[in-house]
């Protein structure tokens, strides 16, 4: 994996009135920890990276992990995951 700082900025638009601030910010922390951990499942980022752009623990990470679906061990099907720190 090579070292690159690259910025996503995802927008979405959806017309939903009368939603309050918080869900709409459980919503938006969702999405961002839906897009972190698809890049952990391909091997893109490390467990590490992950915990720190999520603001959470590694040990957390590796919970999120299972919740996903997320073997920590290498398989054919989900590729190499790394559980190193970067």
């Amino acid at each position: 994996m090579s070292t690159h700082n690259l910025s996503t900025t995802i927008e979405l638009s959806v017309q939903i009135p009368d939603i309050s601030e918080s869900s709409r910010k459980e919503a938006e922390y969702k999405a961002k920890e839906a897009y972190i951990i698809t890049l952990l499942r391909y091997g893109e980022i490390s467990s590490g990276l992950a915990a720190r752009l999520l603001g959470i623990s590694r040990l957390e990470v590796i919970d999120l992990m299972a919740v996903y679906g997320i073997s920590v061990f290498f398989t054919p099907n989900q590729g190499r995951i790394r559980t190193r720190s970067c």
